[in-house]
């Protein structure tokens, strides 16, 4: 009799834990999909019903992996400010353009950007001198996507640049000959931050760079110039 009853306790107990485990997995497939909490990429998340230990992580890291999702392009377009010292003086002036790039990504960090950028002074070191400016550049780019609406990135970009004006086709002083328009080698290297408005659309709040010129000035043909951009981004084919 005793081994009878601890054989029934044994079935009792045995069919009481397998009870609990399907209990326990009963509510763990219970989901409830809200329409309305959505990631930065529009996904939905899955939440769990039920308490049960170590679900929520589960859920939470599932839900993490599911709105890691990535634009497969980004185009951006708009204004940029240039601090340059292109002349022999050194003196550094202002220069007003615009600016945009087609940044192809390969994962949710890396990516490939090719940036176009044209700036313009009307009067350079308050002389009757124009100057125009076109940078070319291609290169990789890093970004921190993360959960939020802000994507910090930063980039480190080569290329070529063109350099014309009056300040290149007009003598500058008596017996000069004009230095003509100029092209170069350029790099830069930078950053920026955006951030999404909607699934398409986002505002890039700032880009700043450190830019390199070689365009002729009569003197070591060098420059260092600082370029800051801000405008709009439109994102396109998400992964």
């Amino acid at each position: 009799m005793i081994s009878q009853s601890l054989r029934s306790r044994g079935r009792f107990n045995r069919g009481k834990r397998t009870s609990c485990v399907e209990t326990a997995l009963n509510c763990f497939d219970k989901t409830v999909r809200d329409p309305d909490f959505k990631g930065d990429d529009d996904t939905t998340h899955t939440h769990f019903v039920g308490n049960i230990p170590g679900g929520g992580v589960r859920t939470r890291f599932g839900s993490i992996r599911q709105s890691a999702g990535r634009p497969k392009w980004e185009v951006f377009g708009g204004y940029t400010y240039m601090r340059a010292n292109i002349i022999v003086s050194g003196t550094p002036f202002n220069l007003n353009g615009g600016s945009g790039s087609v940044a192809y990504n390969l994962t949710s960090r890396f990516g490939l950007v090719g940036d176009f950028g044209f700036s313009r002074q009307g009067a350079v070191a308050a002389k009757p001198f124009s100057l125009d400016i076109m940078t070319y550049e291609f290169g990789p780019k890093v970004s921190w996507r993360n959960h939020s609406h802000l994507t910090p990135y930063a980039h480190v970009l080569i290329g070529g640049g063109h350099a014309s004006g009056t300040l290149y086709t007009t003598s500058l002083g008596t017996g000069l000959a004009p230095l003509g328009t100029s092209n170069d080698f350029n790099f830069s290297a930078g950053g920026g931050l955006d951030r999404k408005a909607s699934h398409n659309f986002g505002i890039r709040l700032a880009q700043a760079e450190y830019l390199d010129t070689q365009f002729l000035n009569g003197n070591n043909n060098s420059q260092s110039n600082f370029r800051l951009s801000t405008g709009v981004v439109f994102s396109f084919g998400k992964q």
